[in-house]
């Protein structure tokens, strides 16, 4: 059927797939049967470097906030910066949900979960911090420390132990 097919003014489909379609595949065949190198000890050793940095960001945002704030908790992160500045808020409803002073950032209307509850991602983060506080103040580092945690994090995540998971005894991932 492919030969029936035109490509060009002068090649059909199955002389298109025999030039540059078979040759790519039998090279992807090959890389899989072999798996590609994957440099596990300097993944191990940066990955040191980012929960090192996680935790510091983590210490940061604990500074800020005065109390033992988890800040990948989303209830607790809405709770502590979408909070009225000043009032004192209990971040959770277990009885060891730390309590924390709401910060009074403003809910951004095109930033809302489909629960109609401000997100705490990493963009709306960011344009808290840009629209809403002044570099060098506790409120825009704190803001930023979340923005790179948030990253650091997703980067560890997948890119270090969810590929040293995949690894094999040969250093290769399949």
């Amino acid at each position: 059927e492919m030969e029936k097919i035109p490509w060009t003014a002068t090649k059909n489909y199955w002389e298109r797939y025999m030039q540059e379609e078979a040759p790519l595949a039998m090279e992807l065949c090959e890389a899989e049967r072999t798996g590609m190198y994957y440099d596990a000890q300097f993944c191990r050793e940066i990955q040191d470097v980012a929960r090192n940095d996680l935790a510091n960001y983590e210490r940061k945002i604990v500074q800020w906030a005065d109390a033992p704030i988890n800040p990948g908790s989303g209830p607790q992160l809405i709770s502590f910066l979408f909070g009225k500045k000043g009032e004192l808020i209990k971040t959770g409803k277990a009885k060891k949900s730390p309590i924390v002073r709401g910060q009074g950032f403003p809910i951004l209307p095109h930033r809302l979960t489909k629960k109609k509850l401000p997100q705490t991602d990493a963009e709306t983060i960011k344009e808290l911090r840009d629209k809403f506080t002044k570099p060098g103040t506790i409120e825009h580092a704190g803001l930023d420390s979340i923005v790179k945690l948030k990253a650091t994090d997703k980067l560890e995540g997948t890119f270090m132990t969810g590929l040293l998971e995949a690894v094999d005894e040969k250093n290769r991932i399949h």
